[in-house]
């Protein structure tokens, strides 16, 4: 009896300190991958600021005029390089959708719309080739998916808060 019982605490001694090892072997590749993420995140945003003139269609005419582009936080700047008026901003909030465009060169962002943009605003720009095309795509199309994600977030921390002060409002 003695020696099943020291048996049985050596394994789960033994259990115990495996789980303690996965567990930091997980944390060490968690961080990996962060890191991972975030230089090629800079990477991106490096290549983004070498790339940044385009040709935007103007919606009158359909003409193209270069503009500068700039991906800051979540929001899409643009404007005339050296030009002194302020560029013009495209919060990212209101996006809908990036998406390629049949000509290799050109890309389509579309608008939600909000109380100063109509639903359906399309903003098409023509990059350089289709490597700068396609990262600017990426670039857009992820910061979009994070937006969403902590606005998703935020909505379950707000209903997980919701249901913690109902519990704590009832009478047990």
């Amino acid at each position: 009896g003695r020696q099943a019982k020291q048996a049985a605490a050596g394994r789960e001694s033994l259990r115990n300190q495996r789980l303690g090892e996965m567990t930091l072997q997980r944390a060490a590749r968690l961080v990996q991958r962060r890191w991972r993420l975030r230089a090629e995140e800079l990477r991106q945003v490096e290549f983004l600021i070498g790339n940044s003139k385009m040709k935007k269609k103007s919606k009158r005419f359909g003409m193209t005029q270069t503009k500068e582009l700039s991906l800051e936080g979540h929001t899409l700047f643009y404007g005339k390089a050296g030009s002194r008026k302020e560029p013009k901003a495209i919060p990212l909030s209101l996006a809908n959708s990036v998406t390629p465009q049949p000509n290799p060169l050109a890309w389509k962002l579309t608008l939600r719309g909000d109380a100063n943009t109509p639903a359906g605003t399309v903003y098409e720009f023509f990059s350089e080739s289709v490597e700068v095309r396609d990262a600017w795509v990426r670039a857009m199309r992820e910061r979009m998916r994070k937006l969403r994600n902590q606005a998703i977030n935020r909505s379950i921390e707000a209903a997980l808060a919701a249901a913690r002060d109902e519990v704590d409002d009832m009478d047990i």
